[in-house]
């Protein structure tokens, strides 16, 4: 983790104000060889063998004062015995940074992803497959400025999420939509002041609407909302490749009609990476979002994760460590955590050359919550390619 300022004086002219034409290109392909002890996910879930891979191809083309970068992206999920839950998507993305002065750039980002979401339904006869199709949207458009010693970053963001109608295997049901359209819109406002060459001041002001047509209010039972969040926080960079970040404020959360509301939740984001004795470091993460796509009341979760690990790189290729995470959702509109998990995870890495590597990894949660508690165990074998 790097100091904002810092990443943003390398930024400005580097990328958008290079003196020389260049263009390249790139692919890469990510597969994973998994098994898990409880598929379905849920009180009772069996076992099953997955096959997660992903893979993309991208180009960058810069010259005198811009940079442009873009990818076509594909990734899919397979089950062996729970052939229901099978997930694939594919999209494309576009990104062009401009310079419009020495001080200043523009950063235009256009993203669209179509999206097939399997799902197993339990019916006293079996599963029941179900395949829902939809399309996600989003453009940025962001103006980077630094001001002597600060950094100003104006953002406005549009992202939208259309549903097909979902398909069923039986045939007594004939396809119909069972999800909400949504719609946000956002602008946010971060500033960065640098105390010195190792450490900044941050604040952050980021408002959206989130909105639902009417009719899919009234079928989903999906509540539009508006949102403000306020921050601030510091940034630091630590002698021995240590560095922290920290950010906290508030999220304020309204609905359109006047009660209930407004819901006021604490906002934090942290991250730290300590060097610690005998080559070991530590890394820890702790934050909250509000989930806007699955709500259980319909309006809004609350979301609060964290994660700490233990590492320690063996030679200059290979790394192990050990991580415990957790993580609690809460309903806003009815106030109740319905959501908690616990868990821990073994892993180790290691580069077979430049462009490969092999990540090797076991996990172990429980879930709790409104829905009976569950476990799962996880064993995965990944493989990653570039070039």
């Amino acid at each position: 983790m790097l100091l904002r300022l810092a990443l943003a004086a390398a930024l400005l002219p580097a990328a958008a104000v290079g003196e020389e034409s260049g263009a390249g290109f790139n692919l890469g392909s990510e597969a994973t060889l998994g098994w898990t002890s409880n598929a379905e996910a849920m009180a009772g879930g069996g076992s099953d063998m997955v096959v997660e891979h992903s893979h993309s191809a991208g180009f960058t083309h810069s010259g005198k004062g811009f940079a442009l970068r873009g990818a076509l992206n594909f990734a899919e999920t397979r089950y062996r015995r729970l052939w229901q839950e099978n997930d694939r998507q594919a999209g494309a993305e576009l990104v062009l940074e401009t310079a419009l002065s020495p001080e200043s750039l523009m950063r235009a980002e256009l993203a669209l992803t179509l999206h097939e979401d399997g799902q197993a339904i339990w019916t006293s006869v079996g599963f029941l497959a179900a395949q829902t199709p939809y399309l996600k949207g989003r453009a940025e458009l962001e103006f980077h400025a630094g001001l002597g010693e600060a950094l100003a970053v104006f953002g406005l963001r549009y992202g939208t999420t259309r549903h097909g109608e979902t398909a069923f295997d039986h045939p007594a049901l004939v396809p119909f939509r069972t999800r909400a359209d949504t719609t946000t819109i956002q602008g946010d406002l971060r500033l960065s002041h640098r105390l010195d060459e190792h450490a900044a001041l941050t604040g952050l002001v980021m408002g959206f609407a989130h909105m639902i047509p009417e009719a899919d209010r009234r079928d989903y039972g999906r509540i539009p909302l508006r949102a403000l969040r306020l921050a601030g926080g510091i940034e630091a960079v630590l002698p021995l490749r240590s560095s922290f970040t920290l950010e906290a404020g508030a999220d304020i959360v309204w609905m359109e009609r006047a009660e209930p509301g407004p819901f006021i939740v604490p906002y934090m984001r942290s991250e730290t990476t300590l060097a610690l004795a005998a080559g070991f470091d530590l890394r820890t993460m702790l934050g909250t979002r509000l989930d806007l796509e699955n709500p259980a009341d319909g309006l809004a979760d609350w979301v609060l994760e964290g994660r700490a690990a233990i590492g320690r790189a063996i030679g200059l290729s290979a790394r192990l460590e050990a991580a415990l995470f957790a993580s609690a959702a809460r309903s806003l509109g009815f106030d109740i955590e319905h959501k908690n998990t616990l868990g821990a995870e073994l892993s180790a890495r290691t580069a077979l050359g430049d462009n490969l590597s092999v990540r090797a990894a076991l996990s172990q949660a429980v879930h709790s919550g409104l829905a009976p508690s569950h476990e799962e165990t996880r064993l995965g074998l990944t493989l990653a390619a570039a070039i």
